[in-house]
């Protein structure tokens, strides 16, 4: 239960970091480069980037019918974040980069905006072939200071829980540790892996 525990507030404390660090924090500049969505061959828009929900797990969770209007649709924040400067360490001891958060929950059929700030000097992917995504982020306009910023809307047309990774070499700093083979696939989860949870 203990390291239970320290393993939730150690996420949660990632979260709040990110989202300091995009809204307000060290005097980061907010948004600079922007890059559009790059269709599939099936029409379907292809992801470049990604922002986090603020409303509270039950409520992004709860039934379907019982959503109003206004949350048809949703907005994700997602945050790079350089493992030279910012990256939470591994259990390599080293520092390395990571996306955050790198779980999300999603409706099919809902309408969802997603938007990346990267702060990293390197670019990065979210791809996820069983849902046609392959979001390319752009490296940051000035590593640490000034992040890049990616959006794209795209609707999930099936239900499931489905791994995406990064496909772009990084992590060079960490040994290229959050890219190496895991246990669930490509990369580490966590770091350059997650998964999208889609809901009925």
């Amino acid at each position: 239960m203990m390291k239970a525990g320290r393993s939730s507030l150690i996420s949660g404390a990632i979260y709040l970091f990110a989202s300091l660090v995009v809204l307000a924090g060290g005097g980061i500049s907010r948004v600079m480069a922007t890059q559009a969505c790059i269709p599939s061959s099936g029409g379907t828009p292809m992801i470049l980037a990604s922002q986090a929900d603020s409303r509270p797990l039950a409520k992004r969770t709860g039934p379907r019918a019982s959503m109003p209007a206004s949350k048809a649709k949703q907005t994700i924040i997602i945050t790079v974040l350089p493992g030279k400067k910012t990256g939470i360490k591994g259990p390599d001891g080293l520092h390395h980069d990571m996306i955050v958060p790198s779980n999300f929950v999603l409706y099919k059929g809902q309408r969802t905006t997603l938007v990346i700030y990267n702060y990293d000097e390197g670019p990065h992917t979210i791809t996820c072939g069983a849902l046609g995504l392959n979001v390319i982020i752009k490296p940051a306009v000035k590593a640490g200071k000034v992040p890049s910023r990616t959006v794209c809307i795209f609707t999930p047309r099936k239900k499931g829980t489905f791994r995406w990774h990064c496909v772009m070499p990084c992590d060079g700093g960490g040994h290229h540790w959050a890219m190496s083979q895991s246990k669930q696939g490509p990369c580490q989860n966590g770091y350059m892996a997650g998964y999208f949870i889609v809901l009925p």
